[in-house]
């Protein structure tokens, strides 16, 4: 099935963060309202709620997924509940056959994510920043990131073609990584099927 280029935002702080309005998913829609392109957004703080959620993006078919909330290498939190990889990939896992998980949290794009999401999925690709970053960095960073890759050619239906994208999906990731000075790391899909990575380095200043 032909997946659609829009992007499917999920967003989950602490009671902190909100207090203080650091709602990076919630800037990134305000974004693309300004734009032509196609979006949905969705604020949750428990794991049931990510569960409904997640349905809702399976019914959409869209083909980016990007989720903002907070992580570490065992999974991730939201306001009120915590989910190791293995139970987000369970709830994720019917929806993300040709989709692409960008994660919008300190250590979550990381070889134990990545394997929960990415094996028996479908998923194409796992991308996010490779280190700790400033709220005002990452918000600045996707809202570039999703402005750019929103304007190149989109057909994904093909072989030769998810491979084209794939390229510019990591030369984006690439560019920005130099030039905002925010480290990121991608697993993607080989030619052969084969789950693999790059990391892209922040420019020494």
């Amino acid at each position: 099935m032909k997946t659609s280029p829009d992007l499917f935002n999920m967003e989950s702080l602490s009671f902190d963060d909100e207090r203080h309005g650091r709602a990076e998913g919630g800037f990134l829609a305000h974004v693309l309202r300004h734009s032509n392109r196609r979006h949905k957004y969705f604020y949750f703080r428990t794991a049931i709620e990510l569960r409904a959620i997640a349905e809702k993006f399976g019914r959409s078919n869209y083909r980016y997924l990007h989720l903002s909330c907070h992580a570490d290498v065992e999974g991730i939190s939201t306001t009120l509940d915590s989910l190791s990889y293995q139970e987000l990939a369970e709830a994720l896992r019917p929806y993300l056959r040709g989709k692409r998980v960008f994660f919008s949290a300190c250590g979550a794009a990381n070889q134990q994510s990545a394997d929960a999401l990415m094996t028996a999925t479908g998923c194409l690709s796992v991308m996010g920043p490779s280190e700790d970053i400033r709220f005002d960095d990452n918000a600045i960073v996707w809202a570039s990131f999703y402005h750019r890759i929103f304007r190149l050619p989109d057909n994904e239906t093909e072989e030769h073609v998810v491979a084209m994208k794939r390229q510019q999906l990591i030369d984006t990731a690439s560019r920005l990584a130099q030039f905002y000075h925010v480290p990121f790391r991608f697993f993607y899909r080989d030619n052969f099927g084969r789950v693999q990575s790059r990391v892209f380095s922040k420019r020494v200043l």
